[in-house]
């Protein structure tokens, strides 16, 4: 019976053993992933380094302007989206680096994601999303138009004979509409100071709180979005706690089999190797495939190029913090692999020398007389 249930713990534990090798790889990149994906702060800097890199931050307000613009143009004032068609993505970056105030981006940043992970525990419909545009106003209105008007028109096209007949007085006093052409000296002075009355008019219109949420965000979720929300909750309640999995399936084989110094350095040593080693391979594997199923859902997607850029930009750079962080613990794991198979190993061998030696100056002990055959026993019954 002994027997039996001595290979039967053996058989448990070397299943705890193998799952340990295969659950590792798993809880250390949920983990990970979690640790990253459900971090505001580490979400901001990535965030603030993609903008950075990509200038999404800055082409998504330069649209909003000229979208905020479309009102006055209703009124009569300039179409300046239209006014800003021609501009390059060159023009673009150096037009949002000159008016986004030091600091601004990565103040944006941090309310737009303290706003997503706000939602994720909230009940209502969609999250609540703001950019403070106040100093980019203020900029403008303060002198920074003049820079931005003169980079939209050097990026017309010159005037033909055949607009510049069209472009009159009443273009030039905001009586019909402005052709988007650059004319020579004196109207090209006149087109100037109409785009700057114009984008002033434009910019009083704009509120200092530019609203990227959808109408509706504050009415109450419906169950679909609650259950949504509920597994995103479960998921990044895993993604924390996965980690313990596997400390608890080497304490039960502890539990099970390991009775010696070669036991540990067998039972731990060994599936701790396999299972840092296991975790590298899955770990670039898990990189490949979100890159290409990013790149390929992006490609598919209907929206501007800069959202689609930057969103992949900031996948790419979210894996590459989850891929160091693995790296390193699987080199801790590997480390500690090693240092727990050679040192059972070594800690083994050391205490079989010492029992034999123990063993070898242990005293013999003298051999017991033997009764003679003449002799009769005493005492008692004697």
């Amino acid at each position: 019976m002994k027997g039996c249930l001595h290979i039967v713990a053996r058989i448990a534990a070397g299943l705890l053993a193998t799952a340990f090798v295969l659950s590792l790889p798993l809880s250390l990149v949920a983990f990970n992933i979690g640790q990253v994906a459900f971090s505001p702060e580490r979400m901001t800097t990535l965030l603030t380094e993609t903008i950075a890199e990509t200038g999404g931050l800055r082409q998504m307000v330069l649209e909003s302007l000229a979208g905020g613009s479309n009102s006055a143009s209703d009124e009569g004032g300039l179409d300046f989206a239209a006014a800003m068609s021609s501009l390059t993505p060159q023009d673009r970056e150096y037009l949002g680096e000159q008016l986004t105030p030091p600091g601004w981006a990565e103040e944006q940043m941090g309310s737009i994601v303290g706003g997503l992970y706000e939602w994720i525990d909230n009940d209502r419909a969609r999250p609540e999303l703001t950019v403070d545009i106040g100093p980019l106003k203020v900029a403008l209105l303060g002198g920074g138009a003049n820079e931005l008007v003169e980079i939209v028109v050097n990026s017309w096209p010159s005037c033909t004979v055949a607009e510049m007949a069209e472009m009159g007085i009443g273009a030039l006093l905001g009586q019909q509409e402005l052709v988007m052409c650059e004319p020579p000296e004196p109207l090209r002075s006149g087109v100037v100071g109409i785009l700057n009355v114009s984008i002033a008019a434009s910019l009083r219109v704009l509120p200092d709180q530019l609203t990227l949420s959808q109408p509706g965000a504050s009415r109450p979720a419906s169950p679909e979005t609650m259950e949504t929300k509920q597994r995103i909750r479960t998921v990044r309640a895993l993604a924390a706690w996965s980690w313990l999995l596997s400390p608890a399936m080497l304490g039960l084989v502890m539990a099970l089999s390991i009775r010696t110094w070669r036991g540990v350095a067998l039972w731990w040593g060994i599936p701790l190797m396999l299972g840092a080693l296991l975790t590298m391979m899955t770990m670039v594997g898990v990189r490949l495939l979100v890159h290409e199923g990013f790149r390929s859902a992006l490609s598919d997607a209907d929206m501007p190029g800069w959202i689609g850029g930057m969103i992949q930009a900031l996948v790419a750079a979210m894996m590459a913090v989850v891929f160091r962080r693995v790296a390193l613990q699987s080199a801790v794991v590997l480390a500690a692999g090693l240092v727990v198979l050679m040192g059972g190993l070594i800690l083994a061998r050391r205490g079989k020398r010492l029992s034999r030696s123990a063993a070898a100056d242990l005293p013999t002990a003298p051999p017991e007389p033997e009764e003679s055959d003449g002799e009769r026993p005493s005492g008692m019954f004697g």
